[in-house]
């Protein structure tokens, strides 16, 4: 039954009040009861209680290591960012452990969620506007974030040509790096000590190439990466050798002395 009764009151003041229910606020009266002095034959009808739930809005924040939007399985919660929320009232708090966040003791309204998002991190995912009403219990308005990638190496001088970044061969400043992806390429040069690096990168294959310089040839090319949320990719070395050069004269050697002295001639053609 919704409605309640008091039967049988002899004459007096009576007050009249409800003893609330954990997560309930009153909403009727306003004063928070209601007072009443009986008399002969009195009746009073109407004193209603009017009462409204709480609303709660919760969800998880997780690492898009896809980037695809989706939480998928095996994609982890993000702990220690700070979840906020925009309306009626306004609030903040920060995901635990698991990723999770929730806001609770809200009245009616519609709520806005953000985020602070952290450095070198974007949002992949924002749950939309909440309408709170009473017993809203929202769940999982999720948000999803990746961490952009990096990739970063050295370019030496392959000095034996065997491939290998040997410890006493040194590095090779100003040479022009590339990296390609599906949204397309983009370079790098070396610095004085040869190293290199491209960064806020997101998800994805990346192959490397370089420009190679007159009378050098490439003697190590680093393996394509595949970029997710917060790779951190290194030692993607190239190794280049400069190509040697002989030269020599032939002469006619006329005193046999194995010498080329300076009044014996040079011979074309052979």
């Amino acid at each position: 039954e919704w409605h309640y009764i008091f039967r049988n009151l002899t004459a007096g003041n009576y007050t009249v009040n409800e003893v609330l229910q954990a997560g309930w606020i009153q909403t009727k009266p306003n004063a928070g009861n209601y007072t009443i002095t009986m008399k002969s034959r009195s009746s009073f009808s109407r004193k209603d209680f009017g009462n409204f739930e709480l609303g709660k809005i919760s969800g998880f924040k997780f690492d898009d290591l896809n980037l695809n939007s989706v939480w998928d399985q095996g994609e982890p919660g993000l702990a220690g960012w700070n979840i906020t929320l925009a309306g009626p009232i306004s609030a903040s708090t920060i995901t635990n452990a698991s990723g999770y966040y929730e806001f609770i003791g809200l009245i009616a309204g519609i709520y806005t969620l953000g985020e602070e998002l952290q450095s070198g991190w974007i949002n992949t995912l924002a749950p939309a506007s909440v309408s709170v009403t009473s017993g809203t219990n929202s769940q999982n308005n999720n948000f999803g974030n990746f961490k952009l990638g990096k990739i970063s190496g050295f370019k030496f001088e392959d000095i034996n040509g065997n491939g290998l970044w040997d410890e006493w061969e040194p590095t090779l400043a100003n040479w022009n790096i590339t990296l390609t992806h599906d949204s397309g390429t983009t370079s790098a040069l070396t610095n004085a000590s040869g190293y290199y690096e491209f960064s806020d990168l997101i998800n994805g294959i990346y192959t490397f190439g370089e420009i190679l310089q007159d009378g050098w040839i490439n003697t190590l090319t680093p393996a394509a990466v595949n970029v997710t949320s917060g790779t951190n990719s290194q030692n993607n070395n190239f190794g280049n050798f400069k190509l040697g050069e002989i030269s020599g004269y032939k002469f006619n050697d006329t005193n046999k002395n194995s010498i080329l002295d300076v009044n014996e001639t040079t011979i074309a053609g052979w």
